[in-house]
């Protein structure tokens, strides 16, 4: 690799990628590196041995059953990339490594990548690409129940301030009583839980797989909220939401699963479900119009060409369509602080 390639990764949230001979091969030769180096830390447990008082590469080596030399050598990238530090030959953690990385942490991600699930799968890209046929369908309820809850877990982290953002801009549009809120695929619930917190006259149906929705309790607990709670189990594609039942429904990341046809349905019985000026607030990777950037909503098309059967990341202007059809009339947009706003359709 050129010398110039120190720690330097693709930022997934910047509007565009400035491309040099040189940038495009390191990319080439060691895009992968990073994520691969802070996987198998993950994996093999280096940052537990940290945390657990192990602090030279014999001793990490030796509470994880790994080589020392090999362990050395790992270390010493993790500590290039800053997930480590070290001095006088010992190492310790960086503030984010042990808050997010360390499995004992409330706040652990490291769930996402203890498995090589989406490395296995992102290696069958140029497959996927020649034949269109992806790797899995993590949409299907068998799937799904395998799939999700490392993701969910590490997804309600991330999306926590997102959620309190749109919770504080749905709060004065809901009832003074008896507000009522959907939460399709609701997943931890972050996206209602910060709804409920925020309007306390509200009430949260929360719809998903049974295998996934019989773990939202445990998020709900230490937020109080289990009892403003009821359950509609099943798959979203078959489950009936009512006719004129909610003031407002939430879409958290759910729509680049479907597709368009199955989103325009969506959207159509989400409206009928809507009570006279409801919102449906939609949560998703929205890329520019022309498809030319940001990078991540594209990115993530291709995730969900691997890993399901009909879905992709969809444009502003696809949305304002779809839920104009659908019949909601007024269509909005959010700045939540994330890599995409967040897109209300009202139905007046």
């Amino acid at each position: 690799m050129t010398g110039g390639w120190e720690g330097r990764t693709v930022n997934l949230m910047q509007t565009t990628t400035p491309l040099t001979e040189e940038s495009l091969f390191d990319l080439l030769m060691g895009g992968f590196i990073p994520s691969r180096v802070a996987m198998t830390a993950v994996q093999v447990g280096i940052f537990d041995a940290i945390e657990a008082g192990a602090t030279t590469a014999e001793t990490i080596a030796e509470h994880c059953e790994c080589d020392p030399r090999a362990t050395r050598m790992l270390l010493d990238t993790t500590t290039a990339l800053g997930m480590c530090q070290k001095a006088d030959g010992r190492y310790s953690l960086g503030p984010l490594t042990q808050k997010l990385l360390v499995s004992s942490s409330p706040n652990y991600i490291g769930a996402l990548v203890q498995s090589n699930v989406m490395w296995d799968r992102w290696s069958h890209l140029t497959e996927t690409v020649r034949t269109g046929e992806p790797v899995a369908q993590v949409e299907s309820p068998g799937v799904a129940a395998a799939f999700f809850p490392s993701l969910v877990a590490a997804l309600h982290l991330r999306n926590r301030r997102g959620a309190q953002l749109v919770a504080q801009w749905l709060k004065n549009r809901l009832p003074a009583f008896d507000a009522r809120v959907l939460d399709v695929a609701c997943g931890s619930g972050v996206w209602s839980i910060a709804i409920a917190e925020a309007c306390p006259q509200s009430h949260v149906t929360a719809n998903d797989f049974p295998a996934l929705l019989e773990r939202l309790p445990a998020y709900l607990e230490p937020h109080g909220l289990t009892d403003r709670y009821s359950f509609l189990a099943g798959d979203l594609k078959a489950v009936d939401f009512g006719e004129e039942q909610f003031h407002a429904a939430i879409l958290g990341n759910i729509v680049h699963s479907e597709g368009e046809a199955g989103s325009r349905k969506l959207l159509q019985q989400l409206h009928r479900a809507m009570k006279p000026g409801g919102h449906v607030v939609i949560v998703d990777m929205v890329p520019n119009d022309e498809r030319s950037a940001p990078v991540y909503p594209l990115a993530f098309a291709l995730n969900m060409l691997l890993n399901t059967r009909h879905g992709d990341t969809f444009t502003l202007a696809e949305y304002t369509e779809w839920l104009h059809d659908a019949g909601f009339k007024r269509v909005e947009t959010v700045d939540v602080q994330m890599h995409s706003p967040v897109i209300v359709g009202s139905k007046i």
